[in-house]
């Protein structure tokens, strides 16, 4: 019985290491398509073009500041604090577009390019080549959209 066990042993290692020479690309192999893209900086460019996160970030900076001078039991603290949310769900909604939009682009460079993963490019990254790098292949595709959008509101 062991050496029915030592010969199967044995005939299986040899086999594969006959069989799967080193360099020697096997049918299973599967090659995944793979970049990743900078949100922060894309966001940062929509951010800086933007007057309306320009109007919206001032007016919470502001309104932030006025409420430190003003007592917490008045009612213009109420007022500030109120019309400072109203400010804070004006901001999400801005994002929360952005981001829609980010996805969008995407997605269709996503299918342009066939990719399998896109990463978000973080602190955790160890290394990246930049050429797996598409952030500025999604900022040329947003300026596009903006022209057109420019183009057909003319």
């Amino acid at each position: 019985m062991k050496k029915n066990i030592l010969f199967t042993l044995v005939f299986t290692v040899i086999f594969c290491s006959i069989s799967c020479t080193p360099g020697q690309k096997k049918n299973t192999e599967v090659k995944n398509n793979i970049r990743y893209v900078n949100i922060k900086r894309i966001c940062d460019f929509l951010d800086q073009r933007s007057p309306e996160y320009s109007r919206i970030y001032h007016d919470i900076k502001r309104f932030q500041n006025e409420l430190l001078q003003v007592p917490e039991s008045s009612e213009a603290h109420a007022h500030l604090t109120l019309k400072l949310e109203s400010l804070e769900k004006e901001m999400d909604n801005y994002k929360r577009k952005n981001y829609k939009l980010i996805e969008n682009i995407l997605e269709q460079i996503s299918d342009k390019l066939e990719l399998d993963f896109i990463l978000q490019y973080s602190e955790h990254i160890v290394y990246a080549r930049k050429k797996f790098d598409i952030t500025d292949e999604v900022i040329r595709e947003i300026v596009k959209l903006e022209q057109r959008q420019s183009i057909m509101n003319r």
